[in-house]
């Protein structure tokens, strides 16, 4: 398959996503944490359950998973590969 229904393309939309919207959604989570937690103890929000803030990786992350990732499969393709012959 080729074009955007390519295994490829559909990975590095994941990795975007995880690394990129994700990482900036929970950057603002954590502002807006910080800003509720400024208000007095009578304002309505005061009492609203916190947002979660841990919800993307750095792009650094992104990247050591995909090369575990690899390695561990190349291994697994190797020893099946090995095994069958």
């Amino acid at each position: 398959m080729c074009g955007v229904w390519s295994t490829s393309f559909q990975s590095m939309q994941v990795m975007y996503d995880a690394s990129g919207v994700r990482l900036h959604a929970g950057r603002q989570a954590e502002l807006l944490n910080q800003i509720v937690c400024e208000f007095p103890p009578e304002h309505p929000l005061s009492s609203v359950r916190p947002l979660r803030e841990l919800l993307g990786h750095t792009p650094l992350q992104v990247c050591y998973y995909l090369y575990c990732t690899s390695a561990l499969l190349g291994f697994i393709v190797a020893f099946l590969m090995r095994n069958s012959g």
